[in-house]
């Protein structure tokens, strides 16, 4: 970019104030353009859609949930889970980029659930034997 400029200045008329004015026009197309790379939050409400279940054979399998099912679970921003899609989950804490604590009724200990969220999809796998999940889309 730098011997662009030189050589536009070489091609310029001589004379005073060519060279800052070129500079100001330089400096300004060379500023860095922000991207927005904001996270998919998972604060919302969602709509189970399928669950992976595995038999005990290894073979799990994901299953779309009835149609006019509506297990529904929201997060909210104060940590705390309402809905009927999760049965006695109250509350929720993100350890890290990986795993949620899931607080359950009647239950002292914190179960570590794996999630992802991407842009409106959803995935929860609670610690289980075998493979196991659910798929959650994002509710607007």
């Amino acid at each position: 970019m730098l011997k662009k400029i030189k050589r536009i200045l070489k091609a310029l008329p001589s004379g005073e104030g060519w060279g800052g004015v070129l500079l100001v026009f330089a400096f300004a197309a060379c500023t860095t353009q922000k991207t927005s790379t904001t996270t998919p939050t998972l604060v919302g409400k969602w709509k189970m859609t399928e669950t992976l279940a595995d038999i005990g054979d290894g073979k799990a399998k994901w299953a779309a949930v009835s149609k006019d099912s509506s297990l529904i679970s929201e997060f909210k921003t104060d940590g705390s889970i309402t809905g009927n899609a999760m049965p006695g989950t109250t509350h929720y804490a993100i350890a890290d980029s990986l795993h949620l604590n899931m607080t359950i009724e009647h239950n002292a200990d914190l179960i570590d659930y794996r999630y992802k969220v991407s842009k409106d999809t959803l995935l929860l796998n609670p610690p289980c034997r075998e493979a196991c999940g659910m798929k959650f889309i994002r509710l607007k």
